[in-house]
Formats: structure tokens, C-alpha cells, sequence
């Protein structure tokens, strides 16, 4: 079924065209005459292909020229299988429950206007909650408040996280009320009022498209829909919906979700090899606490009891406040030098002045001297090669533009995100690895992969082999990477979930056995799983 551009005049009007759309022999004759090309084209720079030549290698300090992985190597460890396990998500497809999504779309439908009355009657006149125009001149016009952030066209922001925050400053109940509600809105007008006639196909599943270098990262990438974009949370209000909810699984199987815990970190680690910081995620410590606690002289323990704690002592519950905003402090700090932020980017995001953003950078590096020298070691590399090369020797991002813009934001931007390409690449790359071997260990269990997001991958597993799905989770993606990869010194930690859909699922143990599987199904969501 074709999509069609909402309020097209042609209702019949077709947005693309699907392979479905033409004749099977132009479409052979069309891949023919790509494979003659392409075979042209190999037999041209194939011998460039398995030339291994020399590079500087920057690692912990350490500066030596090494010969250059061939890129054959990789290609056949790596990237076929790679290819092949995308491939099979996008033939897999996710089953959508369209029933289900109808039916939150019309209560969201019904209870917005009530919404809508609610913050009228509280702000005491009308207005249109859905015109930006008309939001920015009350708030920030009528009102006087100053904007919290700003568009990338330098313009007031009125978005749900602005609303929130100008709710929270000026302590205004019809705000809150209307970031919620602009919440609820946005996400009804992107995945519920036209996502089952724009995604859902003939079979009642959603087939995303996938590529390998949509990212510098090799961090696959997703579209039509982006499923990286599904919100995750229900609303705060009493419209309960969940997208995610309505990603499910056909009679008779299991949803199986897997996510790499702290992969990046993890991989931070293996690359700079700071003490301290290989000691703490091999410990299993949760590390914003753990770096939060060592900048701000705490102890570890006690930081973790306040963050976990669920009581109502109001004393215990304002210690608890304190260090959440140390350990968000000093997550935003750690995800800031990786991702290359500037120092004024990380101000803007802690939300102080650059001159504290400095300082608190130099604690942190204070604490992991050796992750400011991974840091300079990938600038050295961008500026010295015109490229970076993650931990399995593929050289990604060339930075020949870096000597034409030196000195400019462009060259230091270059610069900042070297930092990034190389930790997220490994990472990606280490995790497309493990799923591409999981993917072939599932098919014979009747299973098969459906869709990746980041570190995560989800499954669909029949009831009779789903203690052996999660039990081969653990292995592939914890003990096989370890035997694989030489420079891994202890597993990547994996968290497993099962259940009915992409929302209600429950955490699983390694070892679990396909009863204790039964019982937790029946008490979690009332499932009847044949002994």
C-alpha cells in the first residue's frame, strides 16, 4: 500500500516507490548490471584494498608505527556478517499491534481536549497550545519569563523540557500542565495518528531500513521508522499509552530483549587502561556514582544507599537529591569529554559557568589521568594520520579538511570528535559482532533477531526455547567476546529481559531455567507457557 503526503490534493499520490512497484526483471536486470560495475570497480582497487600500510598507533601514551589491519580482514569478520544480520532484521520485521495503537490514538484523542480546558481554566483565557508563535509571545512576551533554551535558529524554545523548566522556576501548575500535554501531543502526531498507515505493512509488521555507515561511528542506523526514536516512558498523567507496548511478538513466542550495560564506559576502559577506572566497571560499580563520589570526596557506598533508597525519611530524601544531581553532574561530564563537547557545551548542559565547567573537568581528569590521555592520543592520531582507527583497526572519518581549517571551529571540532568516533566505533563494533553471531544461534531455536537500538538487541523467541535463547545471550555477548578479542579483560555486562511485548518484559538470570521462565511469565503478565 502506498503512503501518501497528508493533505496531498491526490490522495493516490505516492510519497516513494517500493521494490513491490516494478517488474521483477527490471529488477534483476538493475542488480545485474550493479554486480558488473562493482566487480569493475573491485578489480581496480582490490589491490589497494589488502595493502596494510604502516600508521602511528596512539595508545595510553604510547606512539609507534604498526602496520594497518588489511581491510579484507575485517571486512570478512566483521562486516559481512554484519550486513547479513541487518539484512535479516529488515526481512524480520517487528509484529505491530495496530488494534492497540487505534485504541490509545482515540483516548488520546478524547482526553487531550480535557487537557486542554484544564490549563485554560488554570491560566484563566484561551489559547492555541499548539502554535509556538503564540506560546513564545505569552511566556515570553505577555509574561516577561526568560527563556531557559534555545532553537537551533536561535529562537525561544517552547518545546516540553523548556515548559517544564520555566514550570518549575515560576512554580506554575498550568505550565506543568501544558509541557505534559505538548509531550503527549508530539508524540501522538509522530507515532500514533498516521504511524500504522506510513509503517505498518501487508504481514501486520514493521519493517525498518538499516544501514552500517549511516553513523561515523559504524553505529547502525535506522529509518522508516527510526526506531531509535520510540519513546520509552508513559506520560506522568493519566494517559497511559506506550508506543512500545504495541511492538509485540506472534502467538507463541516471547519477546527477548538484551542491552550491553555501560558499553561505552566499559570500552572507555579498555582503551586508556586507567586503573581506577578498569577496577570500578570490573567491579560491577555503577560508575557516575563511583566517579561522583571520587571528584567530590564521598564514599561510594553510601552514595549508592541514598540514590536506591525508596523510603520517606525527608532527611534521607534530601541527601538523596544532593548526590542524584552529583551523579547526573558527573554522567554529563563523563558522556561530555567523550562525545567531544566543548567546555561551553558542557557548561550549557550542567547548566553553570565555564569558568566551573574548567575546574570541574580538571577534577575529573584529575581522578582518570589516563582518559585525558586518551583524549590527547586521538587528537595526536587525527592530526598526525587525517583519520582515526578504532580498537579493531578500522580507520574511519577523514580529517583532510583539519590542516585547511586549522585553528578554526571546524579544526577543533575535528578535533573533539576524534575522541568519540573511537570509543563508540569500538563499542559499535564489538556489539555488531556479538549479535551477528547470536543471530545465527537463535535460527535454529526457531528464533529470530528484530531489531537493534544502540547497545541493545530485541528477539523473538518460541516458548519452548526461550531458556535457551537467554542462556545463549549471556554467552555470545559476555564469554565469546572475551575468547575473541584479546584486549578485552573481562566481559562487557549484559542485561536480559523477557516478556509479551517491547514494553512489558522482566529481567532475567543467567542459568534460568525454562520453568523458572514459566513461573515468572504467569506472575509477571498472566502467560500460560506450555511445560
Amino acid at each position: 500500500m502506498a503512503t501518501v503526503k497528508a493533505g496531498a490534493s491526490k490522495p493516490d499520490t505516492p510519497v516513494y516507490k517500493t521494490f513491490e512497484d516494478y517488474p521483477i526483471e527490471d529488477l534483476l536486470q538493475y542488480a545485474g548490471v550493479d554486480c558488473l560495475v562493482t566487480t569493475g570497480v573491485l578489480n581496480k582497487v582490490f589491490p589497494r584494498v589488502i595493502e596494510r600500510k604502516p600508521y602511528i598507533y596512539h595508545r595510553l601514551g604510547v606512539r609507534e608505527v604498526r602496520p594497518a589491519p588489511a581491510i579484507i580482514d575485517f571486512m570478512e569478520k566483521v562486516e559481512m556478517p554484519a550486513h547479513e544480520f541487518l539484512i535479516d532484521l529488515e526481512i524480520n520485521g517487528v509484529r505491530y499491534d495496530v488494534d492497540l495503537n487505534r485504541r490509545q490514538s482515540a483516548q488520546i484523542e478524547e482526553e487531550l481536549p480535557k487537557l486542554d480546558d484544564e490549563i485554560f481554566t488554570l491560566y484563566g483565557t484561551r489559547f492555541n497550545p499548539d502554535s509556538g508563535k503564540e506560546l513564545s509571545k505569552i511566556l515570553y512576551g505577555d509574561l516577561g519569563f526568560t527563556p531557559p533554551s534555545y532553537t537551533k535558529k536561535k529562537e525561544p524554545s517552547v518545546d516540553g523540557d523548556a515548559l517544564g523548566e520555566l514550570a518549575a522556576t515560576h512554580n506554575l501548575e498550568w505550565l506543568r500542565k501544558l509541557a505534559r500535554r505538548n509531550n503527549v501531543a508530539s508524540v501522538y502526531r509522530t507515532f500514533f495518528k498516521t504511524y500504522v498507515e506510513d509503517f505498518v505493512k501487508s504481514d501486520g509488521r514493521v519493517h525498518s531500513s538499516y544501514s552500517l555507515f549511516g553513523t561515523s561511528s559504524f553505529r547502525p542506523s535506522g529509518q522508516f521508522p527510526n526506531m531509535t526514536q520510540i519513546p520509552n516512558t508513559q506520560t506522568e498523567n493519566r494517559l497511559g499509552y506506550s508506543i512500545k507496548q504495541c511492538y509485540t511478538v506472534d502467538p507463541g513466542n516471547l519477546f527477548l530483549c538484551l542491552d550491553q550495560s555501560g558499553a561505552e564506559v566499559v570500552m572507555l576502559a579498555f582503551l586508556c587502561r586507567d586503573p581506577k577506572l578498569l577496577r570500578a566497571v570490573a567491579e560491577g560499580k555503577d560508575f557516575h556514582s563511583y566517579s561522583a563520589s571520587q571528584m567530590h570526596g564521598l564514599d561510594y557506598d553510601e552514595m549508592v544507599f541514598h540514590i536506591n533508597y525508596e523510603g520517606d525519611d525527608p532527611t534521607i530524601l534530601g541527601v538523596k537529591k544532593r548526590f542524584k544531581a552529583l551523579r547526573q553532574g558527573a554522567k554529563s561530564l563523563t558522556f561530555g569529554i567523550l562525545y567531544g563537547s566543548s567546555v561551553k557545551g558542557i557548561a550549557l548542559t550542567l547548566k553553570i559557568t565555564e569558568q566551573e565547567a574548567t575546574r570541574l573537568i580538571a577534577m575529573y581528569f584529575k581522578e582518570f589521568p589516563l582518559i585525558e590521555t586518551y583524549v590527547n592520543d586521538c587528537h595526536a592520531m587525527a592530526k598526525v594520520n587525517n583519520y582515526i582507527m578504532n580498537i579493531h583497526g578500522q580507520p574511519k572519518r577523514q580529517f583532510g579538511a583539519m590542516n585547511m581549517f586549522r585553528q578554526t571551529a571546524v579544526y577543533n571540532a575535528s578535533l573533539r570528535n576524534s575522541q568519540n568516533v573511537v570509543c563508540q566505533g569500538s563499542s559499535a563494533v564489538t556489539g555488531l559482532y556479538g549479535f551477528s553471531k547470536l543471530n545465527e544461534a537463535i535460527k535454529p531455536m526457531g528464533g529470530r533477531s528484530l531489531t537493534t537500538v544502540y547497545d541493545s538487541l530485541s528477539m523473538e523467541i518460541p516458548y519452548g526455547r526461550i531458556a535457551d535463547a537467554i542462556n545463549e545471550s549471556f554467552y555470545v555477548m559476555e564469554d565469546l567476546l572475551v575468547e575473541t578479542f584479546d584486549w578485552m579483560d573481562f566481559p562487557i555486562r549484559v542485561d536480559v529481559e523477557v516478556g509479551i511485548n517491547w514494553k512489558q518484559v522482566a529481567t532475567v538470570h543467567r542459568g534460568i531455567t525454562q520453568e523458572e521462565v514459566q513461573r515468572l511469565m504467569f506472575d509477571k503478565f498472566n502467560v500460560a507457557m506450555p511445560a
